[in-house]
């Protein structure tokens, strides 16, 4: 019992507080399936290794940042912005968060441009989308953009397998108790949820749901007066190289099946690439303040001459 107390308040001190799980909650929309907790604020070190604390913090519509107006300024082009951890900013403050950055730049390029985070940890691209339709609309935004990672193609991201667990036990495990925490990483497919056996082919594979939801987003682009846009975030060779989907349809491949707008951002991510330790946090895999402003003035650049046609 001693050692497994020691071994607790060791673990305490070496692994992060895995605090974006405490900001999830279930949506009451099965295909949006997990959401942000409205007025909630937390102190977040990391989801595995412990990292330097941030501050992360959603306002009464459940999304990260402060509080904003239905109604838009005149002649301010309101962007929302959807995805996952990398579009919440997992790692750094709300304001250095890449989508941010990316606002800031715009105003560089002459445009007054107002970034809503919808970002949710865990979130593929079928639930971004149905997050546009569950809450980004009433915003009516004038952009949507959805930012898509590797991951966004695998089982886990793509079912959204893990916000479909009910299991209280495992949740209050997860959150508080660092001896299951460990247990759970280093236990792989053992304590991990499975898929429900006929789900692909009930619900399609991955790439098949993937080029339904950027074709959906296309349609509510056209049906709801805001433009769309898909921002590549890696380049090709994260699809089959990376630790997040060895074995995915490589998005950009499938882009021409959607009819969106893509935003490439490969060259950018090459540039991370370059010096890994400056922009990616050490345990945490997410960009670090610097890999932020990178990306975000990457796509400002890339945005700019697409929003002024």
């Amino acid at each position: 019992m001693l050692g497994l107390v020691l071994l607790e308040a060791g673990l305490h001190v070496l692994l992060g507080n895995f605090g974006q799980s405490k900001l999830l909650q279930h949506s009451d929309n099965a295909e949006v399936c997990l959401e942000l907790r409205p007025r909630t604020e937390l102190t977040y070190t990391g989801w595995r290794a412990r990292v330097p604390a941030t501050t992360m913090r959603t306002n009464s519509y459940g999304i990260r940042g402060p509080e904003f107006s239905f109604d838009k300024r005149p002649g301010t082009i309101r962007i929302a912005t959807v995805g996952d951890s990398f579009t919440f900013g997992q790692g750094v403050e709300e304001d250095e968060a890449f989508v941010q950055v990316a606002g800031r730049r715009l105003t560089e390029h002459g445009l007054k441009a107002e970034v809503l985070n919808f970002g949710v940890p865990g979130h593929g691209t079928p639930q971004s989308v149905a997050l546009v339709k569950h809450k980004v609309l009433a915003t009516k935004p004038d952009v949507v953009l959805i930012n898509v990672f590797p991951n966004d193609l695998t089982d886990e991201e793509s079912y959204c397998v893990y916000g479909k667990s009910d299991s209280e036990v495992a949740r209050f495990v997860l959150q508080n108790v660092y001896v299951g925490r460990l247990l759970f990483f280093l236990g792989g497919p053992v304590f991990r949820p499975k898929l429900e056996p006929g789900t692909r082919e009930r619900l399609g594979t991955p790439g098949d749901r993937y080029v339904a939801s950027m074709k959906e987003l296309v349609a509510l682009g056209a049906e709801h007066g805001f433009k769309p846009a898909a921002v590549m975030l890696t380049d090709r060779s994260q699809y089959r190289e990376s630790q997040w989907c060895q074995d995915c349809p490589v998005a950009h491949d499938l882009m021409g099946e959607t009819g969106i707008h893509m935003v490439d951002m490969g060259p950018a991510w090459a540039l991370l690439q370059k010096d890994v330790g400056a922009n990616f946090i050490a345990g945490d895999d997410h960009f670090t303040v610097a890999g932020n402003r990178a990306v975000g003035e990457a796509l400002g650049d890339a945005l700019a001459p697409w929003l002024k046609r």
